[in-house]
């Protein structure tokens, strides 16, 4: 599991902390003290708190951690020598702080938050009627909530290139891997021209006009090598494919019998 929550690291953190509070608080009180039994007043929250951290890790990639937990506090149920309890949480403390040391962590900025793991961020409409685009349109978000601009853009396109095949199919055109997104809105520009005026002549020629336009200003100058897109830039074509994708979807769905 690749995403999780920065405060669940930090409860399994504060859990071992408090564990080793208790312990300390315990020697201060009493400095003679060489071992603490379930009797004393602070065993049973001590156990609590390995138990809580436990839980707290148990679904995070902490290795064994969780486990080794959960058998620190079986072999302290029954009580404990303080300095076998002190030497077994710096153990796992330890432990702890290699574990994440053996992993990166990227942050994602509360506004870009939103954009990161969102299944159907177009909206339910463009997922039914453009389903093989979902993954490149999740793809796209996450790439965009960790800056990842051209990637975003990238993925944008792949999923553009769905709708494009799509209305390809419903003008009754070629789709094949030779026909270029100007070939295809070309096409599809002449065929509108050739309906009635009473059919929705205004409304198709504005979406396929606004898809040469995508192809044109995006699609053709990502293919090259050497532009790329700032996350800034990124967002203002997420928005904009997102926005075309739906509107495409409705007019799909409306218009059937017009094409």
């Amino acid at each position: 599991m690749l995403r999780n929550h920065a405060l669940a690291y930090l409860c399994v953190g504060h859990a071992l902390t408090k564990t080793h509070y208790l312990l300390f608080a315990t020697e201060l009180a009493d400095p003679k003290i060489t071992r603490i039994g379930p009797a004393h007043e602070r065993h049973q929250e001590a156990l609590n708190a390995l138990e809580y951290a436990a839980y707290a890790c148990k679904d995070l990639p902490l290795g064994t951690l969780s486990k080794e937990i959960k058998r620190a506090k079986v072999e302290h149920r029954d009580g404990s020598v303080v300095d076998r309890l002190k030497t077994d949480l710096i153990r796992l403390y330890k432990r702890f702080e290699d574990e994440l040391q053996d992993r990166r962590f990227f942050y994602v900025s509360p506004e870009y938050a939103r954009y990161y793991g969102q299944e159907s961020a177009f909206g339910p409409g463009v997922e039914e009627k453009f389903p093989e685009a979902a993954e490149d349109v999740e793809n796209a978000g996450d790439c965009l909530a960790l800056n990842q601009g051209t990637a975003c853009v990238f993925h944008l396109m792949r999923a553009m290139e769905v709708v494009v095949r799509r209305l390809a199919r419903r003008f009754s055109l070629p789709t094949g891997l030779d026909v270029t997104w100007v070939v295809l809105t070309g096409n599809m520009t002449d065929k509108i021209a050739s309906w009635p005026k009473k059919h929705k002549r205004a409304i198709w020629s504005a979406a396929v006009s606004n898809l040469h336009h995508v192809g044109r200003a995006t699609r053709n100058p990502t293919m090259h090598p050497k532009k790329t897109y700032t996350q800034q830039q990124a967002r203002e074509v997420y928005d904009a494919v997102r926005v075309f994708m739906v509107e495409v979807g409705e007019l799909l769905g409306s218009s059937k019998k017009e094409v």
